[in-house]
């Protein structure tokens, strides 16, 4: 971890990964944050310790050829409890993954294309997920069923 200078009076915090091997297309910190959170091409999700720049987990999901397994969205539920995550998979599934463990915990299917955008409700009950099949969808995360926006 570098710290950068805007101007003379301005620190800024720059991180150089030197983890991800390829396009990171998602980055948040944790709630209380101590992590961020970076999903990417290179078909894996890191999470880095901010006071230290390292990497303490890494959750690698399906792998497959060329494109599958790139992970283009990720979210994490306001409890630190759930890291969703999505992209180009073969069934266009969205993992719900256990955050401190890396379990997954569920498959939500439903989408016909890449998985673009995923974000939780503020009560950590509900998931919302955009695609490129021009569809947005809710889903309840305790019993996986979905809504549809159209």
């Amino acid at each position: 971890m570098t710290k950068v200078a805007i101007d003379e009076t301005t620190p800024i915090l720059q991180i150089d990964t030197k983890g991800h091997k390829a396009i990171i297309n998602d980055i948040m910190f944790t709630n209380d944050g101590k992590y961020l959170v970076s999903a990417s091409n290179d078909k894996t999700v890191r999470i880095w310790d901010v006071k230290t720049g390292k990497t303490v987990r890494i959750f690698r999901g399906q792998i497959g050829k060329g494109s599958e397994g790139k992970i283009y969205a990720a979210a994490l539920s306001l409890d630190n409890k759930f890291l969703a995550l999505g992209g180009y998979q073969s069934q266009w599934e969205i993992r719900l993954v256990n955050f401190e463990t890396g379990k997954i915990l569920g498959l939500l299917k439903g989408h016909s294309n890449v998985i673009l955008g995923l974000n939780f409700s503020k009560d950590n009950e509900m998931l919302i997920s955009g695609s490129s099949d021009k569809t947005a969808r809710i889903w309840d995360i305790k019993t996986k069923i979905m809504g549809a926006l159209t």
